[in-house]
């Protein structure tokens, strides 16, 4: 069943799984290591870490909705200018990176990370009639010796959050870790 997904400019739809080959972790030009993930409004969304300061307002941290054939529509923030991503692909079919030029003419380019700290699933369920949906990020290395579930409270809570993925990042970096004081 197609997604809907709810742009500034238009609805898109979104067919099951044909995001999957673009989730992960991509190298930014400014040397910035960005985790592209789902969106709970449908398309994706850009986070980035990296640079040790969690920011409330991330630069990168708004949605990338399907456009015309390999192009996509990155709605950034309100006070910079939107931009249209285009995804490389390997010979094998297998995403490479991408590249972008916003309104303005700034262009950048993004290679995919082959050696992410952990990687990312959409993973849902049905609870009689209700569909539950979530993000499970997985720890690349080690073995797995625990779990945290993050469930969200009412209102504006859901996993698009910047709060919700600084400690999901944090936790599938580091591993759930208990102190004492």
């Amino acid at each position: 069943m197609a997604v809907h997904a709810t742009t500034a400019n238009a609805d898109v739809l979104i067919e099951p799984g044909s995001l999957d080959d673009k989730v992960g972790f991509y190298k930014l030009g400014d040397c910035r290591r960005a985790l592209m993930t789902y969106s709970v409004r449908g398309g994706m969304r850009l986070y980035h870490f990296d640079d040790g300061v969690y920011r409330w307002r991330n630069d990168l941290a708004r949605h990338i909705y399907p456009g015309d054939g390999d192009q996509y529509t990155w709605e950034m923030n309100e006070d910079l200018p939107g931009r249209t991503l285009l995804f490389r692909y390997g010979s094998m079919g297998d995403v490479k990176g991408f590249s972008w030029v916003s309104e303005s003419g700034e262009t950048g380019t993004a290679t995919k990370d082959n050696d992410p700290p952990y990687t990312v699933s959409e993973v849902s369920f049905f609870n009689s009639d209700t569909e539950l949906s979530g993000t499970l990020l997985i720890p690349a290395e080690g073995s797995i010796t625990g779990g945290a579930v993050i469930i969200h409270g009412s209102g504006d809570s859901h996993r698009d959050n910047l709060w919700y993925f600084i400690i999901a990042d944090r936790l599938a970096k580091n591993g759930p870790r208990y102190t004492a004081t």
